[in-house]
């Protein structure tokens, strides 16, 4: 992912090592060479089986379920972040199970196992996604309360499917470490760098480890979970340019969107996020205000980006469960105002 300049870091500084990944990936443009997913598909859905989703167009989403005793008291459809896949809420799954809730992600359209890996499927096919799979539960479930979670990509794809036209409305909508990260907020370089490498080769695939080591990006601060993202096989470890021009349109789409959520909504950001950094977090601060009532904002002093994957995950864990059960204000709610006084002045 891009990353920009944060309010402990001077600006030009962060900028010249923000822009380190997409330099790289400009350099290496010249190399990239054409291709195409070669997709496969099955019977048209869609239809919900133990294993994936298969949607109208017949793609296969593979899918993990965790579930407790008895009947659910909730369900909670989980969106993966950019690079990732289902599996990234191994963490906060069986605890959300552990109360009595059913958790249901799958692998997005490009991720995980899915056949079409590696290529960006664009915005609207990953919201109508999101929108269908709610549907499809909604359906199974007719009288169960179901939430919509999104974890930072995921978040910014949960953002898109309760706005606009179509909207879905779930029981309660949680946006873990949102991707608002849109071309405004990125430093000059990274946005030369990007527009320049997509339009010269977009299919280059630069390795995000080179510019990870670069600019030294802490996604979490705890030791096991960090060796486990680097064995982990699927993760995308090297990213086509066109996928994180991608992502960027879609970031800076729900970004717009922010004022637009509904009630029942709760953001949950980590101070110490290399991946949405200060300078994009205080827009998403300054769109918050401008939403309606019902919107809950808690911030994390020692959290990073996998807020639900870092030391103090223990504490964002129970912030979500009590959300669930309650889906209203809490004692460590703020407002964006106060937000923004903390961590943008």
């Amino acid at each position: 992912m891009v990353t920009g300049c944060t309010a402990s870091r001077p600006a030009s500084r962060s900028a010249l090592r923000g822009g380190a990944i997409l330099l790289f990936a400009l350099a290496l443009t010249a190399c990239a060479t054409p291709d195409t997913p070669s997709p496969s598909r099955e019977p048209p859905g869609p239809r919900l089986t133990e294993t994936a989703w298969v949607t109208a167009d017949g793609r296969r989403m593979p899918l993990t379920r965790w579930s407790g005793e008895g009947e659910p008291r909730g369900i909670v459809l989980a969106l993966h972040g950019f690079s990732e896949h289902r599996g990234i809420f191994f963490a906060l799954a069986p605890h959300l199970a552990a109360a009595g809730y059913r958790v249901y992600a799958y692998d997005q359209r490009g991720f995980g196992e899915t056949a079409t890996r590696g290529f960006w499927p664009g915005e609207q096919a990953l919201v109508d996604d999101a929108r269908a799979a709610y549907r499809l539960l909604r359906q199974r479930w007719p009288d169960t309360p179901i939430h919509l979670l999104g974890h930072s990509m995921g978040g910014a794809i949960a953002t898109l499917a309760v706005t606009g036209d179509q909207a879905i409305r779930p029981a309660s909508t949680i946006l873990v470490a949102p991707a608002v990260h849109g071309w405004d907020s990125l430093p000059w370089i990274q946005r030369v760098a990007l527009r320049v490498s997509h339009w010269i080769a977009p299919g280059a695939r630069p390795r995000q480890s080179w510019g990870h080591a670069i600019v030294d990006i802490r996604v979490t601060d705890a030791p096991k979970i960090a060796r486990l993202h680097a064995h982990d096989p699927h993760i995308l470890r090297a990213v086509r340019i066109d996928m994180i021009h991608g992502v960027v349109d879609l970031m800076d789409h729900a970004l717009q969107r922010i004022p637009a959520l509904p009630p029942a909504t709760l953001v949950l950001y980590g101070e110490r996020d290399d991946i949405i950094p200060h300078a994009a977090a205080c827009v998403l601060f300054e769109r918050l205000g401008d939403a309606g009532p019902g919107i809950a904002l808690r911030l994390y002093p020692q959290g990073f980006h996998y807020l639900t994957r870092d030391r103090q995950r223990g504490r964002t864990i129970a912030d979500i469960r009590a959300w669930l059960d309650s889906g209203g204000p809490a004692e460590n709610d703020i407002s964006p105002s106060a937000a923004s006084s903390r961590l943008c002045e």
